[in-house]
């Protein structure tokens, strides 16, 4: 990207090179699905069901760099430690919010408060919190535990300034099984499950 557009700004770049990525995996996919289709003989739905492999993938070639983009986010951000204190903060923030709407499910939106009628009260507050952007869930922090985010905090290099909306940390991720609530939810409160 730095030698076909050196002047475009860091943000457009990294862009354009997500966008490049994906177009690569999606049209690899297409590509070589259609390929495995018609090596196959494929020709209608019941021979995809008698079909022995997977029909649908990746090129040898591009699963061995979608596995190398895989590994490098995992070294590099899934697991940095840089990102700790947010992931911890995260963390904390939806356990709080977790133990409040337990103690307090008549706070939850009458939806959901319905819902709990039928399902056990922690699976209905781990996939409300599951549809919570970040934004919305510090909005429930705030709301209900009365307490500013650390994220939110005047941080150590500008005591005076607290990080501006939206530049909150990214909570959750649906490819980072770390981070998505459902998981965080599974590590942390498993003991609240009624079929544990």
């Amino acid at each position: 990207m730095e030698q076909i557009y050196p002047n475009a700004i860091d943000k457009l770049k990294f862009n354009e090179a997500l966008k490049r990525m994906l177009n690569r995996l999606v049209g690899d996919l297409i590509c070589n699905t259609q390929e495995q289709i018609r090596t196959a003989g494929i020709r209608d739905l019941k021979d995809v069901r008698a079909y022995p492999d997977r029909l649908a993938r990746l090129s040898r070639e591009v699963e061995e760099e979608r596995l190398a983009a895989k590994q490098f986010l995992y070294s590099n951000l899934y697991f940095s430690a840089t990102l700790d204190p947010e992931k911890n903060d995260a963390e904390r923030v939806i356990t709080e919010l977790f133990e409040f709407w337990m103690k307090k499910p008549e706070t939850l939106p009458s939806s959901y408060r319905n819902k709990a009628k039928q399902e056990p009260l922690p699976r209905v507050i781990c996939d409300y919190t599951a549809g919570m952007t970040d934004n919305y869930i510090y909005e429930q922090y705030e709301k209900f535990l009365q307490v500013v985010p650390a994220c939110q905090r005047p941080s150590r290099e500008h005591p005076t300034h607290a990080r501006p909306a939206g530049k909150l940390p990214v909570l959750f991720s649906v490819s980072n099984p770390i981070h998505h609530p459902r998981r965080i939810f599974a590590n942390i409160h498993c003991a609240f499950r009624p079929d544990s």
